[in-house]
């Protein structure tokens, strides 16, 4: 394991939340079959086969077919959504207007906070960070999103920064920046985990922090960029625990 600092020097570790420790893709699905369940709760189901996670699948497919057709790339993202679902629903006899598509979303939005759902991997490294480390967060996301997740314990409320709370988002350097001072830290004692490149990385390089960068799924030179830099690069969260030394 490759590190870019001494973990002695190191007081807190800074958390990115929106897809470093919440799984977007796994929220949208828990949101979406919640949603779709009761959208669909007074159609009588015996009569078709239905499967839930197949109109899941169905949709997916459809949004990542309609991003690589050119005629439907500039369509706006209602529209988008609408065509999708309707072509994900299209063997059932359920009526996929536009005024069924924009409830549909608009409800997955709603209960969207209630439906986050962590990486895999993100409890066992909390777990044992906090034992030697004060764990926080800066993030660009919303609030509502950490009330809901079962990090409070190792995460406290206090320690959680957001964009709304300082008028700045990532990367600019205030939040991070405020971040510090209200923890009353200097930058070389904290380390910021993230997977935005520019967001959580350089933002965080920018003011003198460290920073660790997490990409689960490798993309083509994101470990040599990491590498020219003189960044941490880790694919899982639970690396954190060898990073550390804990």
């Amino acid at each position: 394991m490759s590190r870019s600092f001494s973990p002695k020097t190191k007081k807190v570790i800074f958390f990115d939340m929106n897809n470093t420790l919440i799984d977007h893709q796994r929220s949208f699905k828990v949101s979406f079959l919640s949603v779709l369940e009761d959208f669909t709760a007074r159609w009588d189901s015996e009569q078709e086969e239905w499967d839930p996670n197949k109109v899941y699948v169905k949709y997916m497919k459809e949004l990542k077919l309609a991003k690589q057709d050119k005629n439907k790339y500039n369509i706006p993202k209602n529209k988008l959504q609408h065509y999708c679902l309707r072509q994900s629903l299209k063997n059932y006899p359920i009526d996929v207007n536009r005024g069924f598509s924009e409830h549909f979303f608009n409800t997955i939005q709603e209960t969207r906070p209630q439906n986050v759902q962590l990486f895999p991997d993100v409890m066992q490294p909390l777990d044992t960070l906090s034992n030697k480390y004060k764990l926080a967060i800066i993030s660009n996301g919303k609030k509502n999103d950490y009330d809901h997740l079962d990090i409070k314990k190792y995460i406290p409320e206090n320690q959680v920064f957001t964009s709304k709370m300082f008028g700045h988002h990532k990367p600019h350097p205030t939040i991070f920046q405020k971040a510090l001072n209200k923890m009353d830290l200097n930058p070389e004692q904290s380390v910021m985990v993230g997977n935005s490149w520019k967001n959580d990385v350089c933002g965080a390089i920018d003011i003198g922090m460290d920073a660790i960068w997490i990409v689960r799924k490798p993309r083509k030179g994101s470990r040599r960029r990491a590498d020219k830099k003189g960044v941490t690069y880790i694919q899982s969260l639970k690396e954190l625990i060898s990073v550390f030394e804990v």
